[in-house]
């Protein structure tokens, strides 16, 4: 199966096949990984990207693949923001229920993803989502339900205590 191309996992996945679908799993996961990991707790990014790779199938039923000419490129751009979007959702229904960010990572292991994963789950979210995924303020704001100011503060604050830490651990 590994040997198969993109286009014939992304027809056999709109045909419900489930072997192209635990290969283009197989094959995405990874990247998934990398995106969710900077975004939500270790124990949290598998259930994540199971529930991103859901939506991903059921949106290929729509999509029509046959304009693009990198059909990887194309998938792992709408997954991209699969993820992003899946990733905020759970962001928003924490913070509804009440939790408080304590589950975040409480020792600085001197690299600088964790120096990220260390901020709290607001400041973690508005850095990724501005310096890493490149959104703006306004749609930061829409997408967290929070005020532009709010976004600008926490960004300033997580760009702050990067620059701390970083100082501190001389990297």
């Amino acid at each position: 199966m590994a040997g198969h191309d993109i286009t014939y996992l992304l027809k056999g996945c709109i045909n419900n096949d489930r072997k192209c679908q635990k290969e283009l799993y197989r094959q995405l996961h990874g990247f998934a990984m990398g995106i969710c990991y900077r975004y939500a707790n270790d124990g949290t990014c598998v259930e994540l990207i199971n529930k991103g790779f859901l939506n991903l199938l059921r949106s290929l039923h729509t999509t029509d693949i046959s304009g693009h000419t990198d059909y990887l490129l194309m998938v792992k751009e709408r997954f991209r923001l699969i993820l992003i979007r899946v990733c905020v959702d759970h962001y928003h229904e924490n913070n509804r229920n009440g939790h408080d960010g304590s589950g975040m990572i409480e020792a600085y292991m001197g690299k600088p993803i964790e120096a990220i994963r260390s901020l709290s789950p607001l400041h973690r979210m508005v850095f990724n989502l501005f310096v890493i995924e490149g959104y703006g303020h306004v749609e930061i704001s829409k997408m967290l339900g929070i005020s532009l100011s709010a976004s600008r503060d926490c960004l300033s604050k997580a760009r702050g205590h990067l620059k701390e830490q970083l100082k501190l651990n001389q990297l």
